[in-house]
């Protein structure tokens, strides 16, 4: 079921997710001091509540700070685990801070589920200060061969995210999500925070059991795209009522797919260069960049393997032209 790899996956995603992770905690530590040097909205729950936020309020630069701290530890390898782990911890809090203002940061999310799978993972110490420190410089320029459940479990994870987001898709919207309506919406210009009001809000009554009984009262849209080249081009591409079909078949398609990517290794190689690509493409019409995401599935990658077949591709057309 297992096996022993020496691939450089695991430490790559120890050092560049918890890099790119960083951005987040700065850009929450920001919001965090905003709210506290001026209360605007927190959402109590009962007392649990109130001692955290009393726990915030009275520590949060430390909070930040030392999330940066393990952070950079983490990714540099110092104390690998340890580091991780407290990382992790500093990380969630500041994720639980973030949620409490209605605001779900999908990115973070899978980021925190993947690095808590390193805390334990075989293979995370590869490429590491520790190693450094122990063996010598020579002995981190090599991968140590380690099981390979850790980056299987990872994989899981992946596929699970994208999996359920074409689930949500069907569950929520129907068939009538592939009609490219909902598409259309985002990029015609009219989710557009470039436009007054800067929000779209569309309430619903408080009896309906939309997403069970913890729905929310109002759904929020919003295009972050804040370029007006890229805001002109999704609309070009919006007014194309096929082209707007044929990319919500598709992005259903590519997310349900996902399930496939746990048992070849062609179509993972594939769907993780295609998933750069789809975000990249988020990125351009929405401004949303998702920049955790493609490190994960570039860090995923089998890059031996795509040189390997890359090199027999080049050898089959120079056999061909001669």
């Amino acid at each position: 079921m297992f096996k022993s790899i020496s691939k450089p996956i695991i430490p790559c995603l120890r050092i560049f997710l918890t890099l790119v992770s960083l951005k987040e905690v700065l850009v929450v530590g920001h919001k965090m001091r905003g709210y506290f040097s001026s209360e605007y909205l927190f959402y109590h729950e009962g007392l649990v509540t109130d001692f955290v936020y009393d726990f915030l309020y009275t520590y949060h630069e430390v909070l930040i700070w030392g999330a940066v701290l393990f952070g950079v530890l983490a990714s540099v390898g110092l104390l690998a685990r340890y580091s991780l782990a407290v990382y992790v911890l500093l990380y969630s809090v500041l994720f639980y801070f973030d949620n409490s203002l209605g605001i779900y940061n999908h990115e973070a999310g899978l980021t925190i589920q993947i690095l808590f799978v390193l805390i334990f993972a075989p293979g995370v110490q590869n490429w590491s200060l520790d190693r450094w420190i122990k063996y010598g410089y020579r002995a981190t320029k090599s991968i140590v061969s380690y099981s390979d459940w850790g980056l299987k479990l990872v994989l899981l994870l992946v596929m699970v995210g994208y999996f359920t987001a074409g689930v949500s898709k069907i569950r929520y919207g129907g068939v009538e999500w592939l009609d490219g309506k909902t598409l259309q919406y985002y990029l015609s210009g009219r989710a557009s925070f470039v436009n007054s009001p800067a929000q779209k809000f569309i309430p619903v009554s408080e009896d309906l059991d939309w997403k069970g009984s913890d729905g929310i009262v109002a759904y929020t849209y919003g295009n972050f795209q804040t370029r007006p080249q890229f805001i002109e081009f999704g609309k070009w591409v919006a007014s194309n009522d096929v082209m707007m079909i044929f990319l919500s078949i598709a992005t259903l398609i590519f997310e349900l797919g996902s399930i496939f990517m746990l048992f070849w290794l062609p179509y993972r190689t594939l769907y993780l260069l295609s998933a750069v690509l789809f975000h990249f493409s988020i990125r351009v019409f929405m401004g949303l960049g998702f920049l955790d995401y493609q490190v994960i599935c570039l860090a995923l990658v089998d890059w031996k393997y795509v040189s390997t077949k890359l090199s027999l591709f080049f050898i089959w057309m120079k056999s061909k032209t001669t």
